[in-house]
């Protein structure tokens, strides 16, 4: 019985433990930290379900007996450590047997972070526990962020912004704006009051402020007071407080702003001053002002306006208009009364660039004047008048003039230029043509001399493109560096015996004058021109001179000129004392077929020729004439900085053929089948193609040909130039020669022909085709790209 009882008991006990066991590790299993539990030889005893959630380890791998060199194993795979396990396990042990709590965060594989303390327990072992701080750390973070920005925003208010302690007036914050207007560092200023700050009246101020304001607990503003703070100075502030109580209602802390507004003060005394600082204004003034009362009466007036509308009220009325004109922009149609911006004005209406012409009455020329209005009204919006500002805009107007100028004579340059270009094409043919039905007729007198008739036609055809593509700036030339006086000399002897004794020349060529870039027979036929052009001005004899010099600009002075650059020019002039050019047509001269002469008596591309060639030389020309008093051209050339070239050798005369073959590339087909039939009576074999493409293929395949014999301007996306280029990598030792009637293209560059390369300018005779063929096939040079 007794035993049965003790079974009995014995069961029931172990209920009791189980129960309990139960309980154990239900409260184990809802603990919101991880846990786990080491014995004294390092070995798992326990763990909680959170531990393994936290650490992301299965059930069954954290048994009871398993190693703690395992468990660390285990979580440096999943990315939690980063060390090695053996170390870390010895770490733990170490500091457990020395009785030491060890705590450290670690990170998890999916980012988390997770508090770590390792606590030692009696009898030897430790428990473990884990704590999931990510979110408190991001909250940590988070508050730590908003209350950096707020920092940030206080720090940078304009404004002084304190909080001191309402109990004991200690300052617990203050700003930079702070520092800067106390002068006192916040590490000095906080934790103290007013008095341990300051001395004197500026600390009886700030205490009896303080004093007012906890009487009262509300509210407190200062308007401008004037302060003086030491080791800073005078100011003059406005200042708030703002009590701040805490939850049960008490005064906790005091929010201050202080705002310095002593530059404003400053800029208020200024504005006292406004009125003398705009008459001063005014008055300095370049352009002219003029204000008027509602009547139209000028009641002030700078002495840029008192110098175009004279030092008068009634600027305007019937009676000024006596003295001075008004015009519309084209300075002829008189500017109608009620429209000028002083009437305009005072109806109400705002004027904006409005220009205008005023002209004294007795002078010949006005001053042009962009005028810009405003109506004046009082605070009740009624017009009290009007104030109109005129900016002189004569000499802007003039250099757009001068500018129109240069575009027109561009325009007509191109389409000079593309005439002649067609035009040289031709004359190619007509010119090689005439010569073989020369050698046809030379025994039929009379068809002999049609053919010489022709043949001069065609001559006097080709000069007049060449004046043409002088003046469009498309002649091919050949700068060189070039003794400016010593041409002048020369060219003054020849005109000497040319222009007749009536004529006196004299030469006035300046010391030390700088080498010209410039190409010298185009020189020298520009300065025939213009001696030509002063010897016709001086119909019953007169004075020539021809000076030289130096100059240099610089960009303001470039500016003026148009598409000029700066730097430094030599300087040419072509004076007389003949008839003048009348003003009217002054900026005409230049352009192509223009002439004062009568019917017979000039071509009027004297002067283009002249323009074009020294434009398309880098230089300029200035006309400088009055009628009755004379004429004086002058050229500016760029100054030669690089040594001059050789001259060439005088071509041969001597009509050489040879047995070479020639790729023949031309677009126009009258032309192309001259050339080929030239070329064959020389002795050469020909090829022929009309465009780039066609020449391509003809060099992508196995015809031989020694020559490129091509045109530059042709239709398609592939010029001359390019085309020599593209045909030079197919064939290295291929010989190249250019022919044009415009040259205006890849090849040259700016009108200057490139020394490496040749060219055949259109027209041509057979004898230069002859030359010009032999040369290029005798040269080194293979193509442009050598």
């Amino acid at each position: 019985m007794s035993t049965e009882h003790t079974v009995q008991e014995m069961d029931g006990r172990l209920r009791e433990l189980r129960a309990e066991n139960l309980k154990l590790n239900t409260a184990l299993n809802n603990m919101s930290q991880g846990l786990c539990m080491y014995d004294a030889d390092s070995r798992l005893v326990l763990c909680n379900r959170r531990y393994l959630e936290v650490m992301n380890l299965p059930a069954e791998f954290a048994v009871p007996g398993r190693p703690l060199q395992d468990m660390i194993a285990r979580r440096r795979a999943t990315g939690v450590l980063s060390g090695e396990p053996e170390q870390a396990s010895a770490d733990i042990v170490a500091g457990i047997a020395a009785g030491k709590t060890l705590a450290h965060i670690v990170e998890t594989g999916d980012g988390r972070l997770v508090s770590v303390v390792n606590q030692p327990i009696s009898g030897g072992g430790w428990v473990a526990t884990f704590d999931d701080i990510t979110d408190q750390r991001r909250v940590e973070r988070e508050r730590d962020r908003n209350q950096t920005f707020l920092n940030t925003v206080i720090d940078n208010v304009p404004a002084t912004i304190f909080v001191q302690d309402a109990r004991d007036g200690k300052y617990l914050l203050i700003n930079r704006a702070g520092e800067k207007y106390l002068g006192i560092s916040r590490e000095r200023l906080i934790g103290r009051t007013a008095r341990e700050l300051f001395s004197g009246a500026f600390a009886d101020m700030v205490e009896e402020r303080e004093r007012q304001f906890l009487e009262t607990r509300e509210k407190q503003f200062f308007d401008e007071t004037v302060v003086d703070i030491p080791d800073v100075g005078r100011r003059v502030i406005t200042t708030t407080r703002v009590p701040i109580a805490d939850d049960d209602g008490a005064l906790r802390f005091i929010l201050g702003v202080v705002d310095d507004v002593t530059d404003r003060r400053r800029a208020q005394d200024a504005e006292r001053h406004n009125a003398e600082i705009v008459t001063a204004t005014i008055t300095s003034m370049a352009d002219a002002v003029l204000v008027t009362n509602e009547n139209g009466q000028v009641i002030v007036a700078n002495p840029a306006a008192k110098r175009f509308f004279g030092d008068r009220p009634d600027v305007g009325s019937q009676d000024w208009a006596r003295a001075y004109q008004l015009f519309l922009s084209d300075d002829t149609t008189p500017f109608p009364p009620a429209e000028t911006p002083i009437a305009r004005a005072i109806r109400g209406e705002s004027i904006d660039n409005l220009e205008i012409v005023v002209r004294p009455t007795a002078a010949s020329r006005g001053a042009h004047l962009i005028a810009n209005g405003r109506p004046l009204r009082d605070p009740t919006g009624a017009l009290k008048g009007a104030v109109v500002v005129y900016r002189d805009v004569t000499e802007a107007k003039d250099t757009e003039r001068q500018l129109r100028q240069s575009q027109k004579m561009d325009a007509i340059g191109q389409l000079t230029g593309g005439i002649a270009h067609d035009f040289n094409n031709i004359l190619t043919v007509i010119t090689g043509t005439i010569e073989i039905l020369a050698g046809a007729v030379a025994d039929q007198p009379e068809f002999a001399a049609i053919a010489r008739m022709i043949d001069q036609a065609a001559d006097r055809g080709a000069e007049l493109t060449r004046h043409l593509l002088a003046f469009a700036r498309k002649q091919s030339l050949r700068p060189s560096e070039t003794d400016v006086n010593a041409l002048i000399t020369d060219t003054t002897n020849l005109l000497r015996a040319s222009l007749g004794e009536h004529i006196e020349i004299e030469a006035i060529v300046g010391e030390g004058v700088w080498p010209a870039l410039v190409d010298r027979s185009q020189l020298t036929t520009a300065l025939l021109n213009l001696a030509v052009n002063a010897r016709d001005a001086m119909v019953n004899g007169g004075k020539l001179t021809l000076e030289s010099g130096n100059t240099c600009l610089d960009e303001s002075c470039a500016a003026t000129q148009g598409d000029v650059r700066p730097g430094s020019y030599v300087m040419i002039a072509v004076s007389d004392n003949g008839s003048g050019i009348p003003a009217a047509i002054r900026d005409k001269v230049f352009e192509p077929f223009f002439t004062t002469k009568g019917p017979g008596k000039g071509t009027g591309l004297g002067l283009s020729m002249v323009y074009g060639f020294v434009k398309q030389s880098g230089g300029y020309v200035k006309i400088y004439s009055e009628e009755g008093h004379g004429t004086t051209v002058r050229i500016y050339l760029p100054r030669a900085t690089a040594p001059a070239a050789e001259e060439a050798d005088a071509p041969s005369t001597e009509l050489t053929g040879g047995c070479e073959t020639i790729l023949v590339v031309e677009d126009d087909a009258l032309v192309r089948k001259y050339v080929t039939a030239q070329l064959q009576s020389l002795g050469y074999s020909t090829l022929e193609a009309g465009n780039a493409a066609e020449a391509l293929a003809i060099a992508d395949g196995v015809a031989r040909f020694e020559l490129l014999f091509t045109d530059i301007i042709m239709p398609g996306s592939m010029n001359g130039r390019e085309l020599a280029d593209e045909v030079a990598r197919r064939r290295s030792a291929l010989k190249v020669l250019f022919t044009s009637g415009y040259t205006e293209n890849a090849l040259l560059e700016h009108g200057r022909l490139p020394s490496e390369v040749l060219l055949l300018a259109k027209p041509y005779r057979k004898s230069e085709l002859a030359r010009m063929l032999r040369r290029a096939l005798e040269t080194n040079v293979c193509s442009s790209a050598a």
